[in-house]
């Protein structure tokens, strides 16, 4: 029991000389920070060198380089900065023609003065859903000279299309409601396939757009329409101006034709044709009005319509103006 003190003595020296060991180590690590070159092996000690450190990413990097594949890399989705990128978007369309021609005939040929011009406002809102894009709107004309009703024709419409490029699918119905003119008004359905013609070919833009339009009267006329179209767009690089050319053929079947031009018998044949032009001016090209406040243009329209079968009600008729359209 005497020799304990002597042992606890030398148990202590030795704790304190380990401890003092154990510190001098830790500083020779810690004093120029911690270097990953000393703990890698000799094969990777050039690898891990600073001249090559810029090739050697750690597990951890943020500029690690994405590995190979032979699939394309997903792309970023991005938004024209200030253009409505949402899901529903508006148009209002006003147009003043010196006559109002719906499907071959002249409806101003009412009474009146039959080349007073013609007021049309159509509104419409889009909402973009997926492939599906469901619209609902209004088409008002307002002809000044008309001996019954100035506000003479009311079409609320709905529908939604399909793009299945390069076919666009179109469908809807009418409402065609005519002040003080109560027995005339009548519905109907319709729809409408479109081609981008481009597409089939391996270009950017539709060379024609051919299209065939059918609509069935279910409510008062009990009858078909059919119309065949093609148009072309020419743009004029950088000046914002764009010709577009157009042309179509109607053809009705038992159909007790509508509102001016109603008869007691149904009729069946080729109706009218159209041949037209109409020439856009963006004024936000023009005017250099930013788009984030909206596209605005400024058209003209010129078309010749002419009747093909003499005893089918339609009108020879060349006809025109000019028109403002707002998009958002």
């Amino acid at each position: 029991m005497r020799n304990r003190p002597v042992w606890d003595g030398w148990l202590v020296r030795a704790m304190i000389i380990a401890a003092a060991a154990g510190l001098s180590a830790g500083k020779a690590l810690a004093g120029d920070g911690f270097d990953p070159a000393l703990h890698v092996s000799s094969d990777n000690a050039a690898a891990a060198s600073p001249d090559n450190a810029a090739d050697f990413p750690g597990p951890f990097s943020m500029d690690a380089a994405p590995p190979e594949t032979v699939y394309g890399q997903p792309e970023i989705p991005t938004q024209r900065p200030g253009v409505n990128a949402g899901g529903t978007h508006v148009q209002l369309d006003f147009d003043y023609y010196n006559h109002y021609v719906y499907r071959g005939v002249d409806h101003s040929a009412v009474g009146g003065r039959g080349d007073s011009a013609n007021l049309e406002i159509q509104s419409q809102i889009n909402f973009d859903i997926g492939p599906f894009t469901p619209f609902v709107g209004v088409f008002s004309n307002v002809f000044d000279s008309d001996p019954v009703s100035r506000f003479q024709e009311f079409r609320p419409y709905f529908g939604t299309s399909l793009n299945l490029r390069p076919v666009t699918l179109t469908a809807g119905d009418n409402a065609y409601l005519y002040p003080d003119r109560v027995a005339y008004d009548t519905s109907e359905v319709w729809g409408k396939i479109e081609l981008d013609d481009g597409y089939v070919f391996g270009l950017d833009k539709p060379i024609l757009s051919p299209s065939i339009y059918t609509a069935y009267d279910y409510n008062k006329n009990k009858g078909w329409y059919f119309e065949a179209a093609v148009r072309h767009d020419f743009p004029i690089e950088q000046t914002g101006v764009t010709i577009s050319p157009y042309a179509d053929i109607a053809y009705i079947w038992n159909f007790q034709e509508q509102f001016v031009f109603i008869n007691n018998k149904d009729d069946t044949g080729w109706q009218h044709y159209d041949v037209g032009v109409l020439v856009t001016f963006s004024l936000n090209t023009l005017m250099n009005i930013p788009e984030r406040y909206g596209e605005f243009d400024l058209t003209s329209r010129f078309v010749d319509t002419g009747k093909i079968r003499g005893v089918l009600d339609a009108d020879n008729v060349i006809w025109g103006g000019l028109g403002v359209e707002f998009k958002y």
